[in-house]
Parts: structure tokens; C-alpha cells; sequence
């Protein structure tokens, strides 16, 4: 593959693409591993209310990892814009970044912080 300048030795391609991604406020690609291969499922425009309950999840995951990687965090108005949404909507992002928590996907920058201008990061970095 390298050979023909299909992939790349340091792996910024799919950095590049899920900034992209997000940049175009697509739903987050699914990565499905099998034995030997993974596959990556990219998907059409889609608005947040015709989003699944697992493609908000997985854009919420990726989105925080994307604001942890430019050492930054993830919040309700980060998710928010991710997901092209007015400010009123803010209990809508609530309930996927309570999801996200409760699915060990994420979570909270600090332990002690507040509800209110909480910022978050992925599972991993906590």
C-alpha cells in the first residue's frame, strides 16, 4: 500500500479526515475491526435529530479526542457547534455527553468542576 502512496507511515490521514469530518458536520465514521481487516464506514450528510443514538455518541467520543489532540477540551458549546446547534439546545448535548459519561466514553476534565461551563475529555486521558 505504501507503495503506491495509499497510506501513510505516520497515520495523519485519519487525523486529517476526522477533522474534515467534523469540519463538515458529518456524522463520525464507524471503524469496524474483523480478524484481518478493518473496514471505515463514512456516511452522508445527516441533521442531529436524524442521527442514531450511537452516531451521537461516536461523534461526541471523536470530537472530544479531536479537542484533546489540539490540547483543548471538549464542551456543551464545543459539542454543540460540532453538531450545528443554537445555544437553546444545550440539554440535548447534555443528555449525549451524560451518555458518553455514563459509557465510560469520556470524561470530565476535572472531578470536583461544576455543571456549568464543565469541560470534558476521552476516557483515556482522564
Amino acid at each position: 500500500m505504501r507503495s503506491f502512496g495509499l497510506c501513510e507511515e505516520r497515520g495523519r490521514g485519519l487525523d486529517k479526515s476526522l477533522i474534515e469530518i467534523e469540519a463538515q458536520h458529518l456524522p463520525a465514521p464507524d471503524f469496524i475491526s474483523s480478524e484481518n481487516s478493518m473496514r471505515v464506514v463514512l456516511f452522508a450528510p445527516k441533521s442531529f435529530a436524524q442521527m442514531s443514538k450511537a452516531e451521537k455518541l461516536r461523534a461526541c467520543f471523536f470530537h472530544c479526542v479531536l479537542r484533546w489532540f489540539t490540547h483543548d477540551y471538549m464542551s456543551n458549546a464545543t459539542l454543540r457547534e460540532r453538531f450545528s446547534l443554537p445555544p437553546e439546545e444545550y440539554q440535548a448535548v447534555s443528555a449525549i455527553i451524560a451518555e458518553s459519561i455514563k459509557f465510560d466514553r469520556i470524561a470530565p476534565a476535572d472531578p470536583d468542576q461544576g455543571r456549568r461551563n464543565a469541560r470534558y475529555v476521552p476516557y483515556w486521558a482522564a
